[in-house]
């Protein structure tokens, strides 16, 4: 789970759409109530189904407004990120590689069960 709050923290991070949402959808994040908060996603959905009705109904992201070289406020869970870091990026890469794996795998299968 690390890996996957890095990728949103990440994305946020980048922010070249600031009223972007980020859905977490199914797996762990269905037998783990609340999971999908901690690794900082917006939106929550159980099914392929749900995620579409879920993505239909969320309202645009509320930008956070970012002053370069200003002080970030953090919470214990989130750290302060200061925008593009090379390091970072480069750490999370095998991360995001077997999400995207993974997403494949999962678009390789039919979308709904009926």
């Amino acid at each position: 789970m690390p890996q996957v709050r890095a990728l949103t923290d990440l994305i946020r991070s980048v922010g070249s759409n600031p009223t972007m949402n980020t859905m977490i959808s199914g797996g762990v994040f269905n037998r783990a109530e609340g999971l999908w908060k901690e690794v900082h996603a917006d939106l929550f959905a159980k099914t392929a189904r749900q995620a579409i009705a879920v993505a239909e109904a969320a309202k645009p992201k509320a930008p956070e407004i970012v002053i370069p070289g200003a002080p970030q406020e953090t919470t214990a869970t989130t750290p302060a990120t200061t925008g593009y870091d090379r390091k970072r990026i480069t750490k999370l890469i095998p991360g995001i590689i077997q999400i995207l794996r993974g997403l494949v795998a999962i678009t390789t299968k039919p979308l709904f069960d009926d």
